[in-house]
Order: structure tokens, then sequence, then C-alpha cells
């Protein structure tokens, strides 16, 4: 079983084409990411290999995992959010 965290994002089709050409820099940051494409939004997931996501014994440190990692993606999203915000 898997526990992720996703970070997903609507972006402009010329942000996407930057924003994919910064996927090394996104892993190094980031570590072991999986990337999602779709037609209305892409982004980026990790994934926390667990014996059992219902394990209510390990739900604080699951929880914390996932704090974690949304406040690692704030850190490393909103500077590419803000620089590419506002390209059409």
């Amino acid at each position: 079983m898997r526990l992720n965290c996703r970070c997903r994002q609507t972006f402009h089709t010329k942000s996407i084409l930057k924003i994919n050409g910064e996927r090394p820099e996104l892993k190094a940051k980031l570590g072991d990411i999986e990337w999602f494409d779709a037609n209305v939004a892409s982004g980026v997931a990790v994934n926390l290999i667990v014996d059992d996501v219902f394990d209510s014994s390990k739900f604080d440190e699951y929880s914390e995992w996932c704090y974690q990692k949304v406040l690692l993606f704030k850190e490393v999203f909103v500077p590419y959010i803000r620089e590419y915000r506002n390209i059409s």
C-alpha cells in the first residue's frame, strides 16, 4: 500500500513546457516523485510505501509525513508558480 501526497496545479501551456524542463531539478529537491500530466492540470506526487494505511497506531507518523511534504511542496513550487503564473 502507499500513502501519497500530491501537488496539482493548472498551468498555461507555455508554463507547463518550462516546468517540464525543470523535472530533474524538481526531482533533486523533492526526492522520488511521480509526475502526472493531464489536459487540465499537471503535477507531482510523492509516495510513502506502508504496510497498512489504515493502521491507526501510525496515524500520527503518516500525518507528520504528509504535513512535511506539503511544506516541502510549498517551498519548492511557490517560486515556479510566481514565475510562470503570467506566462501565456
